[in-house]
């Protein structure tokens, strides 16, 4: 009886473990989808600008509407760093599958 128990902790902790890899790849997913929407905008933007003369405000505004996307994109960036160097400084504080108060 001792042994299916136990196997059924296993597959218990190997399912959280899978959840989680899966909640990560989200996340990067979602990065790496924001990313590529930013590049694809600055393409657009450096293609238009080549093509076409645009006014000074016309410019002004797609220059501030590109700085707050390239901060936006180094804000997400800079937090997942965080994240990721507290992860590792407390990972042998962690038990996957554990829940609780953090």
């Amino acid at each position: 009886m001792s042994k299916v128990i136990k196997l059924k902790d296993l597959f218990s902790n190997l399912n959280n473990r899978i959840k989680d890899i899966e909640k990560v790849l989200l996340n990067n997913r979602s990065t790496l989808y924001d990313l590529v929407e930013h590049v694809n905008y600055l393409t657009s933007y450096i293609e238009e600008s080549a093509d076409d003369e645009l006014s000074s405000s016309e410019e002004g505004t797609d220059i501030i509407k590109l700085q707050d996307m390239v901060d936006n994109y180094i804000k997400k960036n800079d937090s997942l760093t965080e994240f990721e160097e507290e992860l590792e400084k407390n990972k042998d504080k962690i038990t996957p599958g554990q829940k609780g108060e953090a």
